[in-house]
């Protein structure tokens, strides 16, 4: 299987600080951007964070990890939503 420990433990990981300067980049060439999840916010349209961090907060739980990052956000936006929802 391609998810083998054996496979994993030969995965070549960015250093810390490789995977910051990433992260900066990344958010310097997209600080313009707006985001999908704002413009379906924006226009009262359901967002994709179950499929992002809904998912990560379901096999966090699901694997016995806990990931409390994941499943604060994914429980912050949810509320948003529903908030926007009872505005229309």
């Amino acid at each position: 299987s391609s998810s083998s420990p054996a496979l994993a433990e030969q995965a070549v990981l960015p250093s810390s600080q490789e995977l910051q300067e990433f992260v900066r980049s990344v958010a310097t060439e997209t600080a313009n951007n707006r985001s999908s999840m704002l413009q379906d916010m924006s226009a009262r349209r359901p967002t994709e964070i179950d499929f992002l961090n809904g998912w990560i907060a379901s096999r966090g739980v699901d694997l016995n990890v806990c990931v409390p990052a994941n499943t604060e956000l994914a429980a912050r936006v949810r509320e948003k939503q529903r908030s926007v929802q009872e505005d229309r």
